[in-house]
Order: C-alpha cells, then sequence, then structure tokens
C-alpha cells in the first residue's frame, strides 16, 4: 500500500474576467469522468484514452481562458460511471416516494453542478466556487414554491451502480426524505472526488413558479383545445368550436380558485358553475365544466402539459362524458397560474 496518495499535475482553466474554473482535470462525458493530463502539451484522458480540446472561453461570460496545470491526487480504485450512479440513485429515490415525483433535467443540472463544484473546492483548492442552491436557482430562472438540497460524501464499497446508490441512499437520503415528503421534482448529481469516493447533490422541489420556455396561458388554452377534439374526433363525435364567452367564464373560474386557493366546481361563497353560466346570459341548465390544477416542469412544452390535462380528464368518468357529449357544439377554456406555479384549468361547454 501506499503512505500517501500519488499525485500528478493536471490542467485547469480560469477565467480572468469573472473568476470561474472549469472542472479541473475531469473528463466530462456521459461515460467518462477520467483524469485529464497533459503530456506533450496534448492533453488526454487517461481514463479512455481520447484527446481532450482545450477549453479556449469561459462558459459563463464568453472571456478567453488562462490555462495551467494544478496538482491532482489520484484515486486507484476503478470508477463507475457518475451517470449511472445518477440513474440509479434517481430511481431509488422515486421508488421510495409514496406520491409520483418526477425526475427534472434542469434541477439534474443544478445538483450535477453544486457536485463538481463542491468537489473542485475540497480537492483541488478552487476558492469559493460552490454556489448556493438559491443562487443556481435564481441564476436558471428556476424559482420553485419550496426546496430542499441534501449533499453528502461517501464512500461506498459496492461495485456496480445500483449497489453504490443504495449503500448511499441507505446512509444520506432516507431521513432526507422524512423531512421532505410534499416535493414533487428531483435533480441528482454525482461526483467521484479522487480518493475514490462519491460526493452527491439531491435537491427535492415541490414546484416551479413560473411556466417553461415560451407556454403562455393563451397557448395552452389553444392546445388544450386541440387535444380536445382530437379525442372527440377518435371517439367518432364532431369537433367543438371555440366559444370566447364561455372561455371567460372559465378564466374567471381558474382565478378565483388560484386566487381563493380552492380547488372545486362550487367557490366557498356558494357560488356554482350554473351561476357563473347566468351571470353571462347562458342557460344554467346546459352547464358543464372539467377543472384541473397541475404543475409543469421547466422541460415540459405546451402540447405535452395540454395532453397530461386532457388525459386526466379522460380518465375520470364525469370529466370524460363532458368531452365526449354529442350534444355539445361549443367550448372555452381558462388558464391561469398561481404564485406558487399551480396551473388551474377551467373548460366549460354548451
Amino acid at each position: 500500500m501506499f503512505d500517501r496518495v500519488p499525485t500528478v499535475e493536471t490542467t485547469a482553466t480560469v477565467c480572468p474576467e469573472c473568476g470561474a474554473r472549469t472542472p479541473a482535470g475531469y473528463h466530462d462525458s456521459d461515460r467518462c469522468n477520467g483524469l485529464v493530463l497533459e503530456v506533450d502539451g496534448a492533453l488526454t484522458c487517461i481514463e479512455c484514452g481520447v484527446s481532450i480540446k482545450r477549453s479556449t472561453a469561459c462558459p459563463q461570460c464568453g472571456t478567453s481562458l488562462d490555462s495551467g496545470t494544478l496538482p491532482a491526487v489520484v484515486s486507484l480504485r476503478d470508477q463507475v460511471a457518475r451517470t449511472d450512479i445518477e440513474a440509479s440513485l434517481t430511481r431509488r429515490l422515486r421508488s421510495s416516494t409514496a406520491a409520483p415525483v418526477e425526475s427534472d433535467r434542469a434541477l439534474s443540472a443544478i445538483a450535477k453542478s453544486h457536485a463538481d463544484s463542491t468537489v473542485e473546492s475540497d480537492y483541488f483548492g478552487s476558492e469559493s466556487c460552490v454556489p448556493s442552491l438559491s443562487e443556481e436557482l435564481d441564476r436558471q430562472s428556476l424559482a420553485t414554491g419550496g426546496y430542499q438540497l441534501s449533499t453528502f460524501e461517501g464512500y461506498p464499497a459496492g461495485q456496480t451502480a445500483d449497489a453504490i446508490a443504495n449503500e448511499l441512499y441507505d446512509e444520506f437520503l432516507s431521513d432526507f426524505l422524512a423531512r421532505q415528503t410534499d416535493f414533487t421534482h428531483i435533480g441528482v448529481g454525482a461526483r467521484w472526488n479522487p480518493h475514490g469516493g462519491v460526493h452527491a447533490s439531491v435537491i427535492a422541489a415541490t414546484r416551479f413558479a413560473q411556466l417553461p420556455g415560451d407556454i403562455t396561458p393563451s397557448r395552452l388554452e389553444r392546445e388544450i383545445h386541440t387535444a380536445t377534439n382530437n379525442r372527440r374526433t377518435k371517439h367518432g363525435y364532431g369537433q367543438l368550436s371555440y366559444d370566447t364567452h364561455l372561455a371567460s367564464i372559465a378564466a374567471t373560474h381558474s382565478r378565483a380558485m388560484a386566487s381563493g386557493n380552492f380547488f372545486a366546481h362550487e367557490a366557498p361563497d356558494g357560488t356554482t358553475t350554473a351561476d357563473r353560466y347566468q351571470e353571462v346570459n347562458y342557460s344554467g341548465d346546459r352547464a358543464a365544466e372539467n377543472i384541473a390544477k397541475q404543475y409543469a416542469t421547466i422541460s415540459a412544452d405546451t402540447e405535452s402539459i395540454a395532453t397530461d390535462i386532457v388525459d386526466g380528464w379522460m380518465n375520470s368518468q364525469g370529466h370524460r362524458e363532458n368531452i365526449l357529449k354529442g350534444g355539445f357544439a361549443n367550448e372555452g377554456i381558462g388558464v391561469y397560474q398561481a404564485g406558487d406555479g399551480a396551473l388551474f384549468v377551467t373548460q366549460n361547454f354548451s
């Protein structure tokens, strides 16, 4: 055995403008996290042997990068790919929750960055490079209604990704899940340290507080209308026309549910669907309404959100009957997003 851990010189990049550093000396690949060495002026990954292109611009601010060398501690352990550990740990987390939990790419990217930065700081002498979780969420515009971070370092004995994930979960994450029971999205990042240990960062978030990408309520309303007509066509029913008056009824109720913190056809003041129809001179005798409440992930698009909502209605007998009722000719949809990120959706028919 070695009396001390052997070291070699490995490359690193430092931004002279903002101070950001690339992960020092490790191959950032889906299947490899090997040590990168400079040999005769060329960068090479000693794990997989591929040549590594030297970074020339800061990924944060675009400034030209300085390159130098740092002493790196070399682990003598065969390393399972970090992506395999992350995938196994994600599966273990999702299987251990009572309610459905989604793995989110944006949160996972933040978790990976956090794990990388922590190892850089602890083992390669980088100063002040570990951002706070709130800073990372703000930087990527991922405001959440609530989140929890668990970050830890373990030295598992397992030789497979599943075995390593199970050890890390049992040692560090069972209490974490007990404290944080209402989250709906998770992100996982893992990074081997040079001593053969695994640093992991796990983010649990209850929700995102804004619609992702270029999604807007009006676009989502139209996409839900399209998805509804697709279901009617599939089952042999005629297309519904879009009625702006019905949409106004729907939008009013969605806004009321979001503002009043309730989710029901009848408002706390006793106002019913029929009452809302009559207020705009529609007959309350034929009033029909579907409602939904959903949180959208940052990676979702308009079509997938609309499909999820309509699929949920189709799996509920009363909502399904409204969508597939032959006597209806018109519909209107209202989408309103609450401050905590929840999408309230109302669909009215005539």
